[in-house]
């Protein structure tokens, strides 16, 4: 998913820098860019988001970890697990209902994309998202990786 999300990247920048240069030469520009633009970065995002947490590249607040003893860390780990999973619960809900709400209509900006598509992808992310948080929690070990102290900006 992850390849897929960097070729709608590529496929996006191919987009803007064509509507762009038919712009300033006055040319036949595409009506639709601006609109697959939004769909891409929205794709892009879900698509990359359970790939990025599968392979724990999330944030984690290293500062707080390394001031709680074991049996509080492992407490607050399941707890935060937990609350992920009800979140994206709750987001899954919450996408339905506007596909549902969506189903028949079209996108304004360009007629052969339907609404719903947009949050298509929103809905498979926070499912893979809520599975992978599933999968920590009943795992045993750490969620966290140990902060790289050679990593880092």
């Amino acid at each position: 998913m992850a390849a897929i999300a960097c070729a709608i990247l590529a496929l996006t920048l191919v987009a803007i820098v064509y509507d762009v240069i038919t712009r300033n030469l006055n040319m036949y520009g595409v009506t639709w860019v601006l609109a697959m633009t939004e769909y891409g970065l929205v794709y892009m995002t879900a698509l990359g988001t359970p790939w990025l947490l599968r392979n724990r590249g999330h944030v984690s607040i290293e500062a707080i970890r390394r001031h709680l003893p074991e049996p509080a860390l492992v407490w607050l780990e399941r707890l935060v697990l937990v609350l992920c999973i009800f979140a994206c619960l709750v987001a899954i809900a919450a996408t339905i209902t506007v596909i549902d709400r969506y189903w028949t209509n079209y996108d304004t900006r360009a007629r052969f994309l339907r609404r719903w598509w947009l949050y298509a992808p929103i809905l498979v992310c926070f499912v893979l998202c809520a599975i992978q948080f599933l999968r920590f929690l009943f795992s045993p070990g750490t969620f966290f990786t140990p902060a790289d102290t050679e990593e880092g900006l």
